[in-house]
């Protein structure tokens, strides 16, 4: 429902912490508009930059519609007045009166359903200083760790190509039970020290912490993720540093397991040091709402690519009929492209997630026969439960 205006009516007030901003980053200007409160991120092109720089001043709550009116008939040539443009507002969930509950961007495109939120903002806060002497010491601490293993490299080239050689004939079905729980469970801490490597980053950034989530995507694959204060209102350079730190905290664990393997002989650890390399690949790969799909968007220019095609799609669900004349548009093909391989391959994951637990099975020594089929008819029913849920929440955007 748009909202009733009359021509002596105050024009409703903005959102109070939507902020216009313009950045140049790699030689090229950059243009958004971001509320954190209604999660929106919007990027403007320069036209629309100018043209909401000049329209917020009147959304203040202390102008009338004729105000309004009088400045877009000058900036439209008569194309838009004041209601038009309260009512865009308005179902844009930018305005003071809520049109609806925010939805939350991540949740929705990772396809996932929340377990717990962490809250951070009181931690941070109350030990500010105590995290900024952790951070420091933690990276002095990192470089020295970097800097050894790489020395060790040269001198045990040997070692190196024996562990190349092994990883092509190693097998689960060879691991103790013991040994395969060590290095699931060292495997796993391995996810909330990438997000600690985030985290470190944006308090040396002034970012605030907002919280700490665990979701469970397609069901049944563990996610991680942090929220920010007004992550997006910061500049490009500080949103690289964070992303690119927990990266970076995969590749100091990787060193850290190379050192201990050199020092102890341990297979195991060259194991988790190849599992923390993979991480650092598998980061920096531009898919899914990976760390890298955001560096790369950062660095092209194409943020919120991700948000566009899930709203293509959207608009697609809700109107076939729309379909031959949305598929004319080259960029919507591509979006489309986008959407079916980036979801098909979180799929695939599911798939090669489920055969690899059935492989592990093997190192246990009892029937797992109902065990497979337990969990096969899990991991199916939760993917198509998902994924319905999925189209749905797509259906109401």
């Amino acid at each position: 429902m748009d909202l009733l205006i009359n021509n002596t009516s105050i024009v409703p007030k903005c959102v109070s912490d939507l902020k216009i901003y313009q950045e140049r980053f790699l030689g090229k200007d950059k243009f958004f508009m971001v509320s954190e409160q209604r999660e929106k991120y919007l990027k403007l092109s320069r036209m629309q930059y100018e043209f909401y720089k000049q329209i917020m001043v009147f959304m203040d709550g202390k102008h009338t519609e004729q105000d309004l009116d009088e400045k877009l008939h000058v900036m439209t040539a008569g194309k838009m007045n004041a209601e038009q443009l309260i009512n865009t507002m308005y179902r844009s969930n930018l305005l003071e009166k809520q049109y609806e509950e925010p939805n939350s961007k991540v949740e929705l495109e990772l396809s996932s359903t929340k377990v717990c939120e962490i809250p951070l903002k009181a931690f941070q806060e109350k030990n500010s200083k105590a995290i900024k002497a952790f951070d420091i010491a933690i990276n002095s601490i990192a470089i020295l760790t970097i800097f050894y293993a790489l020395y060790l490299m040269v001198f045990n080239v040997d070692l190196i190509a024996e562990v190349i050689k092994e990883t092509r004939v190693f097998s689960w079905k060879e691991v103790a039970p013991f040994d395969f729980l060590l290095i699931v469970f060292l495997g796993f801490i391995s996810v909330p020290i990438h997000e600690l490597g985030h985290l470190l980053a944006a308090h040396r950034c002034g970012i605030g912490w907002k919280s700490f989530t665990f979701s469970m995507k397609w069901g049944i694959n563990p996610v991680y993720y942090i929220k920010y204060y007004n992550f997006y209102a910061n500049n490009s350079v500080k949103k690289i540093k964070v992303l690119i730190s927990g990266i970076y905290f995969n590749f100091i664990q990787a060193c850290l397991y190379f050192i201990l393997l050199v020092h102890f002989l341990d297979w195991r650890m060259a194991v988790l040091s190849i599992i923390n390399l993979g991480c650092v690949v598998s980061c920096m790969m531009p898919s899914g709402t990976s760390d890298g799909y955001h560096l790369v968007s950062l660095l092209l220019g194409v943020e919120g690519i991700r948000w566009k095609m899930i709203e293509l799609v959207s608009c697609l669900i809700k109107e076939p009929r729309m379909v031959l004349k949305k598929l004319k548009q080259k960029e919507n093909i591509v979006l489309l492209m986008y959407f079916l391989v980036s979801y098909g391959i979180g799929i695939y994951g599911c798939y090669a997630l489920l055969f690899s637990l059935i492989d592990y099975l093997h190192i246990f020594s009892f029937d797992k026969t109902i065990i497979v089929v337990m969990l096969s008819a899990f991991v199916l029913l939760s993917v198509i439960y998902n994924f319905i849920q999925f189209i749905r929440k797509l259906k109401k955007m």
